[in-house]
């Protein structure tokens, strides 16, 4: 039996007090709005009660705190609890302040229903299954009518991880193939060789995956013997990692080498790590992949949690798995639970995402910037000033969901020339050297420019590009000759089309650079007043708001 839509079909999903927090509505089973904490707050990875983005959804939709008729939240913070503290207690110097932590985030989650009502949404809240939500939310966003579904993240509940037969008839319905159980998380042990690197967990995992590209194979045996697939159950060697508090051990130094203190020098054991790690989880999460499918009987193929914003990993599973087709999407994090949740009471089996821009629009803000041109003009001078080299900022739409910049919340470049990627990361993202950018491309070019490449409309496939393409787009590919393209159709929402047309008009190539508006350590920009601000900050030549191309002021 199908399931029943609420009264008046508004179910509010929220992800909160763990990092990424967020707010999706959906209405009669279908998505309105999707907001993130941190575009709001401006702290990247903001894990507060997500009230921001809450107001954001329910404004967009027009609707009333009471007209809320559910509350899902993707998380059910009492299951899992005592394995996780068990685990702690292994571990007696970080016990006491990790086990307050896991308290006070349970606390948190269960005193929703007090913090909801200082809303006015005094709707009842339900708490629903972590990765059933990540598998609703990728799947119902799917084209697919039935597919496998692998989720991999940290962990959550008390699993890291988990397989789905997913059919999209009567709901969709999730039937569960297999769980692993914590603490052997693939998630978690990318997070750990981040800290071990010098970088931010669940924030700066982007940057390993970079230095992975660059790496010898010196350690890929052994690290490959310690991460392995037995049977259905994913195994990690305890004895290298602790995940309660140092994240790896001094085992893990003697095999793997010493930590890199963060800001310090890069040596060439690190990038060796970073490519042992990859080539490891990619071999790991291709085995499970190919399981997912044989398991389900499917031949589609969907991805979720964490690691499905792992381009290379994304790439790997769907050119190995023996699927038909692949499907990721841009909140594949847990920020994109709250979309699972909101459509765990019902979702309408007909609805499939039709686009990643279910953001904010960027309001007004004052600005003495001269104006370049207006409306159809815009387009025609960015153009012009990106084939002169200029970097362009565009700031227009609702904002996109996940971290990738697909169109709305975007700074662009020529990708012809190698300057602009130095320029890119020393002046405006000031970040290191060695992390690469992304194109955008119109797919009717596809079989000229990149022989083989399938449709990834959102940057979440790293493909391998013919040698020629390191002359024609020197600044958007990655050393290792991959490149994280976004596929761009006239008419999409991503409005890129015309820009892309009047750049080959002036160039002979529909391709630019895309990567995100934001500087370092900040989300996406989300309103104009942020974009004016990455502007003027950024070193930017000129800024797309809305339809005017505003240039930067003189004298």
């Amino acid at each position: 039996m199908a399931p029943v839509p609420p009264r008046s079909g508004a179910v509010l999903g929220l992800h909160a007090f763990t990092h990424d927090s967020s707010a999706a509505l959906c209405l009669g089973g279908r998505l309105a709005a999707f907001g993130e904490e941190e575009r709001f707050t401006r702290v990247k990875g903001d894990p507060v009660f997500p009230e921001r983005a809450i107001r954001f959804c329910l404004d967009s939709a027009g609707l009333k705190a009471g007209e809320v008729d559910q509350v899902v939240v993707p998380f059910r913070p009492r299951l899992g609890a005592a394995a996780r503290l068990a685990y702690l207690a292994r571990r007696p110097r970080a016990f006491l302040p990790r086990a307050a932590d896991l308290a006070r985030k349970g606390r948190s989650m269960e005193g929703l229903a007090r913090d909801l009502a200082s809303l006015g949404i005094l709707a009842p809240v339900e708490f629903a299954d972590h990765y059933a939500a990540h598998a609703r939310a990728v799947f119902a966003a799917s084209p697919f009518e039935r597919a496998a579904v692998l989720v991999l993240d940290g962990v959550a509940e008390r699993w890291t991880g988990a397989l789905f037969r997913a059919i999209r008839r009567d709901g969709p319905t999730l039937e569960p193939l297999a769980r692993f159980p914590f603490p052997h998380s693939l998630g978690l042990v990318y997070a750990a060789v981040t800290v071990h690197l010098g970088f931010a967990p669940n924030r700066e995992e982007g940057k390993v995956l970079a230095m992975a590209a660059l790496g010898d194979d010196r350690f890929v045996d052994a690290f490959g013997a310690r991460c392995r697939i037995a049977g259905r159950n994913l195994i990690v060697d305890q004895a290298l990692f602790d995940f309660a508090g140092e994240w790896t051990t001094r085992r893990f130094e003697r095999i793997l080498g010493p930590r890199r203190s963060p800001g310090g020098p890069f040596r060439p054991e690190h990038f060796a790590l970073a490519r042992a790690l990859q080539a490891t989880v990619e071999r790991c999460g291709t085995e499970l992949a190919r399981q997912a499918v044989a398991l389900s009987g499917c031949p589609d193929l969907c991805a979720a949690g964490g690691l499905a914003l792992n381009p290379a990993l994304n790439q790997a599973m769907a050119a190995q798995s023996g699927c038909a087709g692949f499907f990721a999407f841009p909140p594949g994090g847990d920020a994109g639970t709250a979309i699972g949740a909101a459509l765990d009471p019902f979702a309408d089996p007909s609805w499939s995402l039709p686009h990643p821009f279910f953001g904010s629009m960027p309001g007004a803000a004052g600005t003495d910037h001269p104006v370049l041109a207006e409306r159809g003009a815009a387009t025609e001078r960015a153009a012009e000033m990106l084939a002169g080299g200029a970097l362009v900022g565009v700031c227009r739409g609702r904002a996109e969901m996940g971290p990738r910049a697909l169109g709305h919340r975007s700074i662009l470049a020529d990708p012809r020339r190698p300057e602009v990627k130095e320029r890119l990361n020393r002046k405006v993202k000031r970040r290191e050297e060695f992390q690469p950018f992304a194109p955008a491309a119109l797919t009717a070019r596809r079989p000229d420019l990149f022989p083989g490449m399938e449709a990834s409309p959102f940057m979440l496939r790293a493909f391998p590009l013919p040698e020629r393409a390191k002359d024609l787009i020197p600044a958007a590919i990655h050393a290792d000759g991959t490149s994280r393209v976004q596929t761009v159709e006239p008419g999409d929402a991503s409005g890129l089309a015309p820009l892309l047309e009047a750049f080959e008009r002036r160039t002979g190539l529909p391709v630019l650079l895309n990567t995100s508006l934001n500087l370092r350590g900040e989300p996406l920009a989300d309103t104009a007043a942020d974009a004016l601000r990455v502007f003027g900050e950024g070193g930017l030549d000129a800024l797309l708001l809305d339809d005017r191309l505003l240039g930067r002021r003189t004298g």
